[in-house]
């Protein structure tokens, strides 16, 4: 069984999201495409550590169900969800 290139970068790929690029380019650009979730459920694939997942939870999502190929993603979005607990699974 072969090593997922980003279970070498974990938790670490959240931090991206911060980036301007990211912040100011991807994000408001990806939700807009999405649109309303309020009261939706979402299944994210390929949700790495669980950015959106999260947001579209915050945005009024009633069930949100992420899936990724990376174990250590998944272990990252688990261990926020953890912190901060929204229901995200």
């Amino acid at each position: 069984m072969s090593v997922q290139q980003y279970d070498r970068i974990g938790e670490a790929f959240e931090g991206f999201k911060s980036l301007p690029l990211m912040r100011y380019g991807e994000v408001p650009s990806f939700l807009g495409m999405v649109g309303d979730v309020t009261g939706k459920s979402v299944l994210d694939l390929a949700c790495g550590t669980g950015f959106y997942s999260r947001e579209f939870k915050r945005r009024g999502a009633t069930d949100v169900f992420g899936v990724d190929i990376s174990a250590e993603m998944i272990g990252a979005a688990r261990e926020m969800e953890q912190r901060d607990p929204l229901g995200v699974r």
